[in-house]
């Protein structure tokens, strides 16, 4: 690994870690209602919202206070549009009875 490649990596590295720490702290609030989880990986960073918020079983829709989650989570992200963001999700094959 030459020199400029090592120093480009530390570089990525610090701002990678400085990212992580500045979403902790905008998250704190959530990440301590066990509402959303941060995690740092080698390149990058997963939030994850509880999947128990977001949706019940047998539901295609999300609840009002998901909404409100996903709206601070996205207010909080928007300063990082340089940043790839990756949005995935699950649901079951449970039916919810008819209304």
């Amino acid at each position: 690994m030459s020199k400029h490649t090592y120093e480009e990596s530390q570089q990525k590295n610090t701002e990678l870690v400085q990212e992580y720490q500045q979403l902790n702290q905008q998250m704190s609030a959530e990440v301590g209602a066990k509402n959303m989880q941060i995690t740092r990986l080698q390149a990058a960073i997963r939030v994850s919202i509880n999947s128990e918020l977001l949706f019940l079983s047998g539901r295609w829709d999300i609840s009002e206070n998901a909404k409100q989650s996903i709206a601070k989570v996205a207010a909080i992200l928007a300063p990082h549009q340089k940043t790839k963001i990756i949005v995935n999700g699950y649901t079951d094959t449970l039916r919810s009875a008819p209304t």
